[in-house]
């Protein structure tokens, strides 16, 4: 059986399924290093889908904010507790847009403006931990609930086809770490509920090709 024509979870659930010990999952560290690469991408694909509710200030409103692409940094996995593991992405990279409009008060008037904005988010960290395990002598993967860390360490928007940007760009520069601070928090319920949705699935899919391995 090809591994590459599973399920990547699954694939290294199987890959790592003949170094079982009672209870845990013991596992060779080149395979930790494959586990932590398929499982990083995993997640690649639901944090690119990732939408932020509607924002609201005195000056501005923000609307379909929302990630475009989420590009892996550095991947590392850890073995902190017996069965449990700790992947890590180091350095990442996101892409983000939002429609807006905003306005200021300048001297007997108030500028009025309206677009879209674009923004990325740079030396971004996210840490999960699962567990590897046994039970009845067959492994299991689960999500380690709340183990979810998330942290976006630049962040910068900015509007484009629009006059007066350079005033435009101020006002955003005052509600631009909220966006950031939305976005950030949305990380780590997105990845739990992709993890959560998919378990049971995972689960299921690996006995059946244990099984088929017999």
């Amino acid at each position: 059986m090809h591994l590459k024509k599973l399920h990547p979870f699954v694939a290294l659930l199987v890959l790592i399924s003949t170094t079982a010990t009672t209870g845990c999952l013991t596992v060779p560290q080149n395979e930790l290093d494959e586990l932590a690469s398929i499982g990083a991408n995993f997640l690649k694909g639901y944090l690119a889908q990732l939408s932020i509710p509607r924002q609201k200030g005195s000056n501005y409103e923000a609307w379909n904010i929302k990630l475009e692409s989420f590009n892996l940094g550095a991947i590392s996995i850890k073995q902190p507790k017996r069965c449990q593991f700790r992947i890590c992405i180091k350095g990442a990279y996101l892409r983000a847009r939002a429609d807006w409009k905003a306005w200021k008060k300048i001297l007997f008037f108030t500028l009025r403006k309206s677009g879209s904005l674009r923004a990325t988010g740079s030396k971004v960290d996210l840490c999960l931990t699962i567990e590897l395990g046994t039970r009845n002598g067959r492994p299991y993967f689960s999500y380690v609930p709340k183990s979810c860390y998330a942290n976006i360490g630049k962040f910068d928007a900015k509007v484009y086809n629009t006059s007066l940007k350079w005033i435009i760009n101020l006002i955003i520069n005052l509600f631009e770490k909220k966006i950031r601070d939305k976005i950030e928090d949305r990380i780590c319920p997105a990845v739990e509920s992709a993890m959560t949705k998919n378990v049971a699935k995972l689960n299921q899919q690996l006995l059946a090709n244990l099984h088929l391995r017999g």
